[in-house]
């Protein structure tokens, strides 16, 4: 009798650290790799050792509102102290306010029609319209100060500022439009201290002193001799929702000031008349210059605070930015060109003490002080960004999304192309490189190491897939995971935790990465089974479900369909469009279903499915006699199938499904691989599945579709006996 040997395969201390490969043939990968894992995340055990678990699932955090409007941007607005706002923490860590703030952040959102802000000290959150706009491209936020800055860059469309009054958001325009002189005029008016020929120019001024460039010289001259000037037709601001309250009248006499001069002021938006009498020398305030202080460029969609000033850009090569701490006010012979206009700037950041300049083939940064001396160097000439959406800092380096994939700057070196290196090519997987840059997103998720990308699959026209990327461990979760379709990525921070949100297309919020199930509430029917009618239909209906009607319903929830043998239906899961209490409506439709059969459907289970690499060695024979498998998370049903596939053939594998019985085996996994102090749990559980194969090489795959059940892979091996070579 020979004796009985293993292949371990993902099995021993540190299992699954490579995570998903998609970039090496699966039969190079080493067996701490998978080369297919979908809706896969890799979590640690006490003492550091990575496995593969079923990923988290998403919940309800927002109510939808109204317009059920999808959120096109996120943007945290970190809570200040001021306009006699005053916070203090009390004794328990809480943050209390007077007036009171909604929370201790207030999160901002944009839909394609509003701005809102949202309530954190109720749970769900509630939502509160800020107004309405005409939306441009998806927005940029930036926060500089007490306020935060968003741009919507289609030419001509307002940028807007939020800041707050008594604790509560308040919208105005960005900057503001110099005034347009039109016929102001000037002419002599009783005794004063005006004598000469002066020039007219105004300014608009809003409560907190900023003012507006100034506007054009009056078309006429006024002279005058020990006189006061009386102003006639003094301009008036036009555009709503600014944040306006005077306007500021200068002079200039034409034979003895090379300036403009402040000589008084209007403190109202409506006058259309005054009179000023101020003696040449006792007129200090020079008058800002007619260029120095517009709002930012029209068409500007990117943006990035730098050394105290905002830098913007828009569909071109053209960097331009604000004064030092004066967020609102651009001089227009502020700029400098990036490369040349044929490839645009895409993305603006700052690492470390450079702002980083993304365009759609190279990346450029920017060093130093543009008011004094600075310098512009070229990082990299073949690799830039797609979306300044997916421009995120993590643990000290810079990610963002590339034509190539994720890519990573540390700083220091070139910009690393880890997609290419390890996820592989993206080109089968997601959208057009145009697709990425109006859709894509992406979020920090800090409390696990890993960011997150959501992006349009190949063919789609919404953000359909997450692509995670774990930087602690510098290895790719999954090929993706699609709790539901994702219109924008964001962070809010609650009483407890810093959390990552998911604006799905029907306008609510979910909290990312929490529970066992996406979307769904305990309270709804999440799996039942259903006879098809026809071989293509888009409903499906359960008499004896109790589907959640309440607002918008299950909209946008997944939902996996299987046969009775177990096979997926849905290999492209649809999502819910609408539904009753007994009927849900899908998109797309199920397609190839066999009439009068029975099959049974899962809403929001997220649909893991995790494949071992080919192990063994593969020209030595084996008589494979039983696979064991352990497994964390199990509860008391059968928790996921195992197909087991021999020699490269994994057309075998839908052959010899085995469901997971629930038999402890623990004896198998001996002290030296599976000893207490790494595995110890009261929820793992070894699993031993009869395989009597002849082969060289063998590969598993592991999927559990199911709601509300947490599964986690901790190892899969072998027995054999072996037969001699191949």
């Amino acid at each position: 009798m020979q004796d009985i040997t293993e292949d371990v395969g993902t099995a021993g201390v540190g299992a699954w650290k490579h995570g998903y490969i998609g970039s090496a043939p699966d039969t190079a990968l080493p067996p701490t790799a998978s080369p297919r894992a979908y809706n896969t995340g890799l979590a640690l055990s006490r003492t550091g050792t990575p496995y593969m678990e079923k990923r988290k699932g998403v919940r309800l955090w927002a109510e939808a509102p109204a317009s059920e409007a999808a959120a096109t941007s996120l943007c945290l607005f970190p809570a200040l102290a001021y306009d006699g706002v005053t916070v203090a923490e009390t004794t328990s860590g809480a943050l209390v306010a007077d007036p009171p703030l909604s929370g201790s952040d207030v999160l901002l959102a944009t839909t394609a029609s509003d701005i809102a802000y949202y309530d954190m000290s109720v749970s769900p959150a509630t939502r509160t319209s800020l107004g309405s706009y005409t939306a441009g491209l998806r927005p940029a936020w930036v926060t500089y100060g007490d306020a935060a800055y968003l741009l919507y860059g289609t030419g001509g469309l307002t940028h807007y500022k939020v800041t707050r009054s008594a604790g509560v958001p308040v919208v105005t325009r960005w900057g503001r439009r110099r005034p347009r002189v039109g016929t102001m005029a000037g002419a002599a008016g009783a005794a004063g201290l005006h004598n000469g020929t002066y020039e007219l120019r105004v300014t608009f001024y809003t409560s907190e002193g900023d003012e507006s460039s100034a506007s054009d010289t009056a078309s006429a001259t006024v002279s005058v001799t020990n006189q006061a000037i009386t102003w006639t037709d003094v301009p008036v601001p036009t555009d709503t929702g600014t944040d306006i309250v005077g306007r500021h009248l200068y002079v200039r006499n034409t034979a003895t000031q090379r300036q403009f001069f402040r000589v008084g002021s209007i403190a109202d938006t409506t006058t259309t008349t005054a009179t000023t009498s101020v003696a040449d020398d006792l007129a200090l305030t020079v008058a800002p210059g007619t260029a120095d202080r517009n709002p930012p460029a029209g068409n500007a969609y990117v943006c990035a605070v730098y050394r105290d000033r905002i830098f913007v850009a828009g569909p071109n090569s053209t960097l331009r930015w604000s004064g030092i701490r004066a967020p609102e006010a651009f001089d227009s012979t502020n700029y400098a060109k990036i490369g040349t206009d044929t490839d645009a700037i895409t993305g603006l950041a700052v690492l470390g003490d450079r702002l980083v300049i993304t365009k759609a083939d190279s990346t450029w940064t920017l060093t130093g002080e543009v008011g004094d001396s600075y310098t512009i160097d070229q990082l990299d000439g073949e690799v830039g960004g797609l979306c300044h959406q997916t421009l995120v800092t993590a643990g000290g380096a810079l990610y963002w999304w590339s034509r190539t994939g994720l890519v990573r700057w540390n700083g220091v070196s070139r910009v690393e192309q880890i997609g290419a290196a390890l996820y592989g090519d993206v080109s089968t997987v997601v959208a057009s490189s145009f697709m990425i840059s109006t859709h894509a997103a992406a979020v920090v998720d800090t409390t696990r190491g890993s960011l997150y990308v959501t992006l349009p699959a190949s063919g789609q026209d919404r953000n359909t897939i997450i692509v995670p990327f774990n930087y602690s461990l510098g290895a790719f979760e999954a090929a993706y995971w699609d709790p539901m379709d994702a219109s924008t990525l964001g962070v809010a921070t609650t009483s407890e935790d810093r959390i990552c949100l998911l604006s799905s297309y029907s306008g609510q919020l979910f909290q990312m990465h929490t529970g066992h199930v996406d979307g769904v509430d305990s309270a709804t029917t999440m799996s039942g089974t259903f006879t098809a009618a026809t071989g293509t239909q888009s409903t499906i209906t359960d008499v004896l479900a109790t589907f959640d009607t309440a607002d918008v319903g299950l909209r946008e929830r997944k939902v996996s369909v299987y046969a009775s043998d177990g096979t997926i239906v849905t290999t492209t899961r649809p999502r819910i469009t609408s539904n009753t209490a007994t009927v849900l409506t899908l998109s797309p439709a199920l397609t190839s279903l066999t009439v009068g059969q029975t099959y049974t459907y899962v809403i929001g289970g997220p649909d893991f499915q995790l494949d071992t690499p080919w192990i063994g060695a593969p020209f030595t024979t084996k008589r494979y006699t039983k696979c064991h498998v352990l497994v964390k998370g199990i509860a008391t049903t059968p928790g996921a199938d195992v197909a087991v596939a021999f020699d490269y053939d994994m057309q075998s594998a839908s052959r010899r499904t085995r469901t997971l019985a629930l038999s402890t085996l623990s004896g198998f996994w001996d002290t030296d691989e599976w000893d207490s102090d790494v595995w110890s749990a009261p929820d793992v559980t070894a699993v031993r599945l009869t395989v009597a194969r002849v082969g060289a090489v063998w590969r598993a795959r592991i999927r559990n579709g199911n709601a509300n059940q947490p599964f986690g892979l901790l190892g899969i091996t072998m027995r054999h006996q072996p037969q001699g070579l191949s």
